[in-house]
């Protein structure tokens, strides 16, 4: 079986980090929150990333919690600042991967509270494909921290990180999880799961993906990970 939440039209646009340290917030914060409130809202142009009233401000929840310091956060800093703060869209507070500085302006702090996730998110700390699977299944995108030392191992027709090549360093770059597909094959590795970066459209091109890639059942389980939803 496979899915792929990233083909439905309320999921939002890759996009860019830039230059800042500000990948927990495009996990969390744009990707899965994103995604959320499209769907709530009937958003079917999230997609293209050109109407920008139909997606989630990043800089809104990375600017509140780095509070003007470009050192990083944890997806579940932003993910509490999501439910119980809420956030802005990026029409209202457009994203600029140089500043952290900028505060949230009096229209973004009286939007914000319109998009909490009241719900708060669930977690799990879980190295079984079937968990993730099944959220998957029941239609959540899930961000995740993964370590950038195994991308070394993508290049021109390799989109794959498979057991072989996966590498169980400090986790240190957040990223999302959109689908998985049970029937491809790669390194003798059978299935695995498809992922987004934000690292814009262009990263992922030599391997023909544009901003995604994928890691096999048999990597995710070479190591914990700790996902929302």
């Amino acid at each position: 079986s496979s899915v792929d939440l990233s083909a439905s039209p309320y999921f939002p646009a890759i996009g860019n980090q830039g230059g800042l340290n500000s990948c927990a917030v495009w996990a969390m914060g744009y990707y899965t929150t994103g995604f959320i409130h499209a769907r709530a809202n009937g958003w079917d142009e999230a997609y293209l990333g050109t109407n920008t009233s139909q997606l989630m401000s990043p800089a809104f929840l990375y600017n509140v919690e780095a509070a003007g310091t470009d050192t990083g956060t944890t997806t579940l800093q932003i993910a509490k600042i999501a439910a119980n703060t809420g956030q802005s869209t990026w029409a209202t507070m457009p994203y600029d991967g140089l500043d952290c500085t900028s505060w949230p302006s009096e229209a973004a702090m009286r939007e914000a509270p319109l998009y909490r996730i009241d719900e708060g998110f669930e977690t799990a700390i879980s190295r079984d494909p079937d968990v993730i699977k099944a959220w998957l299944a029941q239609g959540s995108v899930l961000p995740v921290t993964v370590g950038m030392d195994s991308f070394s191992h993508l290049g021109p027709d390799d989109p794959v990180i498979t057991s072989t090549e996966f590498e169980p360093v400090f986790r240190n770059h957040a990223v999302t999880i959109v689908g998985y597909d049970d029937t491809m094959v790669a390194d003798g590795d059978v299935g695995g799961f498809k992922m987004v970066n934000s690292w814009g459209t262009n990263w992922g091109d030599t391997w023909g993906s544009g901003g995604y890639y994928w890691m096999t059942y048999d990597a995710f389980r070479e190591d914990y990970h700790s996902v929302f939803r």
